[in-house]
């Protein structure tokens, strides 16, 4: 799960448990937006 506060200055951001959720074959769950949550959601 990747969690942020709301704030727009953190849509930047990319959380290394990402990736790591990612390289472990396991889904992941965003409650912000950013770069990172859009481009899974369009892959």
């Amino acid at each position: 799960m990747s969690t942020l506060v709301d704030n727009p200055a953190l849509e930047i951001n990319s959380l290394n448990k990402v990736f790591d959720a990612l390289a472990a074959a396991r889904p992941v769950l965003f409650n912000h937006a950013g770069w990172l949550p859009e481009v899974l959601a369009r892959a």
